[in-house]
């Protein structure tokens, strides 16, 4: 059945000079950590990366959550997915908004080193660590990444959706326009974790919110 998004906007209770919030970029990651593997859903704007939605599933019930990191406010919606003629329409219902803890100023000494270590005209093979700082002893996670050469930087897709801990640090970037497609690495505790893009669409969705 060929999917085909329609995103319609329901909002309740908005005020005049609600806030709002344009993105052009959707990505679905898949995680595999030891026996458990899930997904999540991800929209961005590729033009401002102060912001970005996550769609959950809690007990067959969708809910999405927008973080806005500069303003530190997570809002809120309900989410409905209707199916009719091949068509998927997707509601957003605005609920509520709270304050959201970046935890950015525990980050601010960290360094993030890139190593290439093989290029061709389309991707590019990194080894990414990750230190507390910049005396660069251990590093506290590592991943083998395969980059994929695009028109935008979509490294933050990847950030928020696979790299826990690290989701609202915005100078943990990469430079030049890459996607990231795979990764193989390591936790925190010392686990093997891997990733891999499972889509990256191009889309055109506007969210509004007190």
């Amino acid at each position: 059945m060929k999917k085909i998004f329609y995103v319609l906007l329901f909002v309740s209770s908005l005020s005049i000079k609600a806030q709002e919030y344009e993105f052009d970029t959707m990505t679905i990651y898949s995680t595999k950590l030891g026996l458990n593997q899930n997904s999540v859903s991800n929209y961005f704007s590729s033009k401002n990366k102060t912001y970005s939605f996550k769609i959950f599933s809690y007990d067959g019930i969708l809910q999405g959550r927008l973080y806005d990191f500069k303003r530190c406010k997570v809002h809120y919606y309900n989410v409905e997915e209707v199916i009719s003629n091949n068509d998927t329409i997707t509601k957003f219902t605005y609920k509520e908004t709270s304050y959201l803890k970046t935890g950015q100023e525990f980050y601010t000494s960290y360094v993030y080193d890139f190593e290439t270590t093989e290029e061709n005209d389309d991707y590019k093979q990194v080894k990414l660590n990750v230190f507390k700082n910049s005396k660069r002893k251990k590093p506290v996670i590592h991943f083998d990444l395969k980059l994929k050469k695009i028109d935008v930087n979509l490294f933050q897709a990847f950030r928020v959706s696979c790299i826990h801990r690290f989701e609202f640090v915005p100078q943990f970037d990469i430079n030049g326009n890459y996607i990231v497609e795979s990764a193989k690495g390591v936790t925190h505790e010392g686990q093997i974790i891997e990733h891999r893009l499972l889509e990256y669409n191009k889309i055109n969705l506007i969210l509004k919110a007190d």
